[in-house]
């Protein structure tokens, strides 16, 4: 029954994703806590407990150390070049026509690598929509060739743009993408630690995270696959 219950929750922790689907999340009414940098892991060592493999994809999760929610980590391969995943997470207004449940993906400003970006979750009856704005920034992974690191938290500028639903007041997240095949092929591990807030106790949210970062991927996965974007200069 708890299975059930999370699959068709799953769509709650999708907020993350956007990555894309990594956090840690507070709700509004409790104490604010300095969160520490954000290190991606780089694989999954004992710490890590596996929660579920299928599909070319592992999930494994393990205890937060300052929330209720545990850290979600995913780790699959798409069959095309870094450049061209990178290109599909960094194709913020086509966020709506690919990955479940976004609605809309405002770019509010970019400053070098980072982007302040708007994000609106609509989400089925009778659950309320989620909304937030995420600093999202890129940079070349320094200890593999061609190579790249995306990560993102949330951003504490108040928003130009104005939400429906239930604002998120943590959200964390990250994706490695590591060249393999000569080129030709990504690993990639997806981070995420992220709480959506609301009634729904910690147990199903726990449970749907696991449900939903492989549908992200999954997504990732298919705009790669439908999409050409131009190679790097």
């Amino acid at each position: 029954m708890k299975a059930l219950w999370a699959d068709n929750h799953a769509i709650l922790i999708l907020s993350v994703f956007l990555l894309s689907g990594g956090f840690s999340w507070v709700l509004a009414n409790e104490i604010n806590v300095e969160q520490p940098t954000l290190i991606i892991p780089r694989q999954a060592d004992q710490t890590w407990t596996q929660e579920h493999e299928s599909n070319n994809m592992v999930v494994y999760s393990r205890a937060a150390a300052n929330n209720a929610m545990r850290e979600i980590m995913a780790e699959s391969a798409i069959e095309a070049p870094p450049w061209q995943v990178l290109s599909a997470l960094l194709d913020y207004p086509a966020y709506p026509s690919f990955m479940p449940y976004v609605v809309k993906n405002k770019i509010e400003k970019t400053h070098g690598n980072k982007t302040w970006l708007f994000q609106q979750l609509g989400l089925p009856w009778p659950i309320s929509d989620r909304y937030y704005t995420l600093i999202m920034s890129h940079h070349d992974d320094p200890h593999y060739e061609n190579s790249y690191e995306i990560r993102w938290d949330l951003s504490d500028e108040e928003s130009t743009q104005k939400g429906k639903g239930m604002q998120m007041m943590l959200n964390r997240g990250g994706w490695r993408l590591v060249s393999a095949n000569a080129g030709q092929s990504t690993k990639i591990l997806y981070y995420l630690n992220a709480d959506p807030g609301g009634a729904l106790p910690s147990w199903i949210n726990n449970m749907a995270n696991t449900v939903a970062v492989p549908k992200v991927i999954e997504a990732v996965r298919a705009r790669v696959q439908t999409t050409s974007y131009p190679p790097p200069p």
